[in-house]
Protein backbone atom coordinates (compact mmCIF):
# COMPACT_ATOMS: atom_id res chain seq x y z
CA UNK A 1 0.00 0.00 0.00
CA UNK A 2 1.30 3.49 -0.75
CA UNK A 3 0.63 6.93 0.62
CA UNK A 4 -2.56 8.59 -0.50
CA UNK A 5 -2.00 11.83 -2.39
CA UNK A 6 -3.37 13.80 0.55
CA UNK A 7 -1.10 12.28 3.23
CA UNK A 8 1.68 14.26 4.90
CA UNK A 9 3.41 11.04 5.96
CA UNK A 10 2.74 7.35 6.30
CA UNK A 11 4.58 4.62 8.15
CA UNK A 12 3.72 1.01 7.35
CA UNK A 13 4.85 -2.52 8.09
CA UNK A 14 5.97 -4.89 5.37
CA UNK A 15 3.01 -5.53 3.11
CA UNK A 16 1.12 -2.52 4.50
CA UNK A 17 -1.11 -4.43 6.91
CA UNK A 18 -0.08 -2.17 9.82
CA UNK A 19 0.01 1.57 9.13
CA UNK A 20 -0.49 5.11 10.36
CA UNK A 21 -1.15 7.89 7.87
CA UNK A 22 -1.25 11.56 8.89
CA UNK A 23 -3.33 13.92 6.78
CA UNK A 24 -2.72 17.66 6.21
CA UNK A 25 -5.42 18.66 8.70
CA UNK A 26 -3.50 16.81 11.47
CA UNK A 27 -5.89 13.88 11.72
CA UNK A 28 -4.65 10.37 11.16
CA UNK A 29 -5.94 7.00 10.03
CA UNK A 30 -4.54 3.66 11.18
CA UNK A 31 -5.25 -0.01 10.88
CA UNK A 32 -7.33 -1.46 13.76
CA UNK A 33 -4.37 -3.07 15.60
CA UNK A 34 -2.30 0.12 15.51
CA UNK A 35 -5.33 2.21 16.52
CA UNK A 36 -5.77 -0.02 19.60
CA UNK A 37 -2.09 0.52 20.47
CA UNK A 38 -2.48 4.30 20.13
CA UNK A 39 -5.47 4.18 22.47
CA UNK A 40 -3.64 1.94 24.96
CA UNK A 41 -0.48 4.09 25.03
CA UNK A 42 -2.09 7.56 24.87
CA UNK A 43 -0.29 9.97 27.17
CA UNK A 44 2.54 7.54 27.95
CA UNK A 45 6.18 8.11 26.99
CA UNK A 46 7.64 6.05 24.16
CA UNK A 47 11.32 5.20 23.66
CA UNK A 48 13.30 7.17 21.08
CA UNK A 49 15.90 4.41 20.97
CA UNK A 50 15.99 0.96 22.56
CA UNK A 51 17.20 1.17 26.15
CA UNK A 52 17.37 4.93 25.75
CA UNK A 53 15.62 8.18 26.36
CA UNK A 54 11.84 8.23 26.23
CA UNK A 55 9.79 10.89 24.45
CA UNK A 56 6.86 12.23 26.48
CA UNK A 57 3.92 13.44 24.38
CA UNK A 58 3.18 17.16 24.51
CA UNK A 59 -0.56 16.65 24.02
CA UNK A 60 -3.19 14.66 22.16
CA UNK A 61 -2.11 15.99 18.74
CA UNK A 62 1.63 15.28 19.11
CA UNK A 63 2.61 13.71 15.79
CA UNK A 64 6.23 13.05 16.85
CA UNK A 65 4.83 10.80 19.58
CA UNK A 66 2.47 9.13 17.10
CA UNK A 67 5.35 8.43 14.70
CA UNK A 68 7.57 7.00 17.46
CA UNK A 69 4.72 4.88 18.81
CA UNK A 70 3.95 3.50 15.35
CA UNK A 71 7.62 2.50 14.96
CA UNK A 72 7.50 0.92 18.43
CA UNK A 73 4.37 -1.21 17.93
CA UNK A 74 4.80 -2.23 14.28
CA UNK A 75 6.81 -5.32 13.38
CA UNK A 76 10.01 -4.49 11.51
CA UNK A 77 10.83 -3.69 8.84
CA UNK A 78 8.78 -0.53 8.36
CA UNK A 79 8.67 1.86 5.43
CA UNK A 80 8.17 5.61 5.76
CA UNK A 81 6.62 7.68 2.98
CA UNK A 82 6.25 11.44 2.76
CA UNK A 83 7.64 13.96 5.26
CA UNK A 84 7.67 12.45 8.77
CA UNK A 85 8.24 14.65 11.83
CA UNK A 86 11.74 15.44 13.05
CA UNK A 87 12.75 13.16 15.92
CA UNK A 88 14.48 14.81 18.89
CA UNK A 89 18.14 13.91 19.20
CA UNK A 90 19.22 11.91 22.20
CA UNK A 91 21.93 13.94 23.95
CA UNK A 92 25.34 12.34 24.09
CA UNK A 93 26.47 11.70 27.63
CA UNK A 94 29.82 12.16 29.21
CA UNK A 95 31.93 9.00 29.22
CA UNK A 96 30.79 6.79 32.08
CA UNK A 97 27.43 8.57 32.43
CA UNK A 98 24.30 6.45 32.59
CA UNK A 99 21.09 8.02 31.25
Amino acid sequence: MTTTSAAVWRIESAGGARFVEVLPDGTYVADPDTERAVTRFTGRPVEIAPMGTAYTPTGPDDRVWLFLLARYVMPAPVTVHGDPPDIPQVPAGEPGTVH
